[in-house]
């Protein structure tokens, strides 16, 4: 233990800090509520409307199975659009918010214009995006096009693929924020390339002139760079960085080794929690980049009228393992108030079972506590992974559908598990969970009873 507090503590607590990691992490954060927008625009198509996935085949879910033969039907298509149009504008469009958001936490973190710096970073991830775009031509016009000398496809100038703006996209867009914004708040540090203005000068003004040169020099920078790889390798920067990164480090998460990835990250999320640290905020950094795109992928697929084949994912975590918070602590309390005779325990399962309703745990954490407890430790750490094995076993075998909605992380679980995967089946396996979590605590709450028997006879 005492190696544990002087080296690896301090470690994990740097890591948290870690100034990309952060930018990352809060970066993240800040648009969340554009993505559960979206995701609950999804959720509103294909769960409770409904409507034809493909033409031609049988309407068996939502709504629309009720009236698509009446008027009433034609307007749920309508209220279907304009879902589908709030998709467009949030989820569909991720990569897009990332510059702006990471690059602007990581600018302030260095106390420089963190607006001026976001603006950089999204004009440099536009930069570097395709710019032309070649479209199929349709079978009943094929004949014609290739009379015509134009081919069995169709380009032209000034497209921006939506799969470039998208979760295909998020790693050239957090690849930008981060080096864009270094440059920029390096250059703007040189005072040779600041443009002083009179102290009459509006202050927006002058700041605007001030990043005007080290701006500049930033988005020759990658209009360069985007030139020089499309002329050496055929591809720009976004496919290099998908192909050797984004896919790699995907197929890693979701493929055969996904709950390997998966049982490590839970593993170090809850031994982190147990030495203090919040495990979920210092990880963020890492895991939200590997598993937001991955729900993002999914989302996307439902709008299309496809399926998700994503297992792990963001809500994977926050729905069916994180059960009222890092340890799945709500069945603990359960488990307190069904077995416990300790006055203190059952004194802040009280005190904490309505926040551990909302997934917020730090009452019992704390206050039982649960941190550098040893008589905890093993079912704080174990039932976590007992979960996620479940879930994934569930979702690997088709029991339960994969993720395909973004929720507040408040939201009770089971209602989280419904919500996420569109299916009572979610619902079913959140309480399955809970139960299974509950009989993993339930002997320790036994044996801290004995703890104080034990200490009440010496």
């Amino acid at each position: 233990m005492n190696w544990i507090e002087q080296h690896f503590v301090p470690f994990a607590a740097k890591l948290g800090s870690q100034r990309h990691l952060a930018a990352i992490r809060d970066g993240f954060v800040a648009f969340m509520p554009l993505m559960i927008a979206g995701a609950f625009a999804v959720l509103l198509n294909n769960f409770v409307l409904g409507g034809a996935p493909q033409p031609g085949e049988a309407i068996t879910f939502g709504l629309y199975q009720f009236f698509q033969d009446s008027s009433i039907g034609e307007w749920i298509l309508k209220l279907k659009d304009i879902n589908g149009n709030v998709w467009f504008g949030t989820i569909a469009i991720t990569a897009v918010f990332l510059p702006i958001a990471v690059s602007y936490n990581l600018a302030k973190s260095r106390e420089k214009d963190g607006l001026a710096a976001a603006l950089i970073a999204i004009a440099s991830f536009v930069i570097i995006l395709p710019q032309v775009a070649n479209i199929a031509v349709p079978a009943e016009l094929l004949d014609a096009s290739v009379a015509a000398g134009l081919g069995e496809t169709l380009g032209g100038w000034g497209f921006i693929p939506v799969s470039s703006i998208g979760a295909e996209g998020m790693f050239a867009a957090l690849f930008v924020s981060l080096t864009a914004t270094e440059l920029f708040c390096w250059l703007t540090g040189n005072k040779k390339l600041e443009i002083r203005m009179p102290d009459t000068v509006p202050p927006a003004v002058s700041r605007s002139f001030a990043s005007l040169l080290p701006g500049i020099i930033t988005l020759f920078v990658f209009a360069i760079a985007q030139f020089v790889v499309v002329q050496v390798t055929g591809d720009g920067i976004p496919a290099l960085i998908f192909a050797f990164i984004q896919e790699p480090i995907s197929f890693l998460a979701q493929g055969a080794s996904g709950i390997v990835f998966a049982l490590i990250y839970v593993f170090f999320v809850h031994v982190l929690w147990f030495l203090g640290l919040h495990g979920p905020n210092i990880l963020a950094g890492i895991a939200d980049p590997i598993y937001l795109p991955a729900l993002v992928q999914n989302i996307d697929a439902i709008q299309a009228g496809m399926e998700a084949t994503n297992i792990f994912t963001k809500s994977f975590f926050d729905a069916f393992v994180f059960l009222g918070g890092s340890g799945a602590t709500l069945p603990l309390l359960l488990a307190i108030f069904a077995a416990s005779k300790r006055e203190d325990y059952r004194t802040i399962a009280k005190l904490s079972i309505a926040p551990g309703v909302f997934q917020i745990n730090e009452p019992v954490m704390f206050g039982m506590p649960i941190v550098l407890n040893p008589t905890l430790l093993i079912p704080f750490v174990v039932a976590p992974l007992v979960l996620t094995v479940i879930t994934w076993a569930a979702m690997l075998f088709g029991l339960v559908p994969m993720t395909q909605a973004i929720i507040p992380w408040i939201t009770p679980p089971v209602l989280s598990g419904l919500l996420v995967t569109g299916s009572f089946t979610g619902a079913l396996l959140g309480l399955i969970n809970i139960i299974i979590a509950f009989l993993i605590y339930y002997p320790f709450v036994i044996a801290a009873n004995k703890e104080v028997a034990v200490e009440a006879t010496k």
